[in-house]
């Protein structure tokens, strides 16, 4: 079967809510996405994707992934480490190494710790989205390089959620 999935808000509902079961979660890990994907639309218009596969989704702008999700877990690509971030073992800080922003920080933490660490984390991974929105050339990115893997039926789902949730 192709990685990709079926591109609609029903099958993006299967597979978040198997990814991240608990519904307190699963509102904080959407309601991240759309910001990220709002972020990214006022920075460098129709320059976002977002995939779906079975057990992982990812935000790209331009080139180079923002924001991944897979069981239980954030990744948040970061321009540098929050100074305010508290140690613990409930996330992991990766150096990247994209074009795009080299030296940059990827946060990978369980969602409990990242519902505590938000505020300290979305200044940088937005500053982050800034350095991938722009060519070399410091021109916008016009599309993302991978829009043909697009899942339209995530965003809706991400909404739905957002949406409703009290």
């Amino acid at each position: 079967m192709n990685t990709e999935t079926k591109n609609t808000a029903v099958t993006a509902e299967s597979i978040i809510s198997k990814m991240y079961p608990d519904s307190e979660e699963r509102y904080l890990v959407l309601k991240q996405l759309l910001a990220s994907i709002s972020y990214a639309e006022k920075t460098a218009p129709g320059a976002w994707s977002v995939s779906l596969q079975k057990k992982k989704f990812c935000l790209s702008v331009g080139s180079t992934e923002v924001l991944i999700g897979v069981p239980e877990i954030i990744g948040l690509n970061l321009v540098s480490i929050p100074s305010k971030l508290a140690p613990s073992e409930s996330f992991a800080l990766f150096v990247t190494n994209y074009a795009a922003c080299p030296g940059a920080t990827r946060y990978n933490g369980e969602i409990e710790h990242f519902k505590g660490a938000i505020s300290e984390l979305q200044s940088s991974h937005f500053d982050f989205i800034d350095e991938c929105a722009f060519t070399s050339s410091g021109k916008p990115y016009k599309s993302c390089k991978y829009q043909n893997s697009h899942n339209q039926g995530l965003v809706e789902y991400a909404q739905k959620v957002v949406a409703s949730h009290k």
